[in-house]
Parts: C-alpha cells; structure tokens; sequence
C-alpha cells in the first residue's frame, strides 16, 4: 500500500474471496484469473500497476479458498462494483462458487490520511492469520503479492 501510495495520492483498496467447488493442490485457477484481471484493467483503465495480495486457506470445507486484496490508482477507479462484477462472471463462468463480497469491502487511501490508511491497512491485517494456512501440494504457494517498488 505504501508502494502505491508513493506513485498515485488516492488508491482504491478492495477485498473479496474466491471459493472454488474441488480441492485444488496448486493454484492454477487463481492464477489464471489474476492473469486475466490485470490484463482487463490495462485494456479498460489504462492501468499500468496492480497492487494485490492474495492467500490461500482451507479449514472446515473440503476445498482451498482465497483472500484477495487489490490496491488500484484511485484517480481512474473511484468504486470497485465493475471490478467485483468482472471477477463474478469470470469465476462462475468456470463453474465456481459466486465470489463472496465482505461488507463495506472498499476504501479510498489518500496519501496523507491516516484514518483511512488505518482503516485498509486493519481490513487487509486479517489475511495474516494462520488458521487454515498449509493445505497445497509442496510446490504451490500460501500467498502471494505484487512487488511494486516505492518511488523516491
């Protein structure tokens, strides 16, 4: 977030999960779909950076789901409500589970707003728990993020 921040005064953070219907031991899906989105949002806003981050937990159910948080320049996406729509009909076009939207699942960060980086930064704090963490096959990843380097 503080990557993004240091390139663009607002950013749009957002959150949902991503449930899938089988027991996957790698995360091939997700990847793919990551691969799609961002392709999308340069084709359709021009963006150049997505910030995210994503982890992978399996607890009661029988399959892995996925955390998701997306950072994005807030002066060209101001509501996430496309987005969110976007990754539904690509995910439930693969035979998936409806993608579940938290309650009040967006913030915008202002560069020098402590109140709403506080806000997005403990919303994005609960992806750090370890409860459900380490069902995967050997060679797949917990989590993942984009390594978007400060400027100055």
């Amino acid at each position: 977030m503080d990557a993004m921040l240091s390139r663009y005064s607002r950013v749009l953070v957002f959150r949902l999960d991503l449930h899938l219907c089988e027991y996957s031991g790698n995360n091939e899906k997700l990847s793919m779909m990551m691969r799609r989105f961002k392709g999308w949002l340069g084709d359709k806003y021009g963006l150049e950076l997505v910030g995210h981050l994503w982890v992978r937990e399996m607890e009661k159910a029988k399959s892995q789901h996925y955390h998701l948080v997306f950072m994005l320049n807030g002066h060209k996406i101001r509501h996430p409500s496309k987005l969110i729509s976007w990754i539904e009909r690509y995910w439930e076009a693969r035979n998936e589970p409806k993608p579940y939207t938290p309650r009040a699942c967006y913030t915008m960060v202002g560069r020098n707003d402590p109140e709403t980086y506080g806000k997005a930064f403990y919303r994005i704090s609960y992806l750090a728990k370890e409860r459900g963490k380490g069902y995967k096959d050997a060679t797949a990843n917990n989590y993942s993020a984009s390594r978007i380097k400060p400027l100055g």
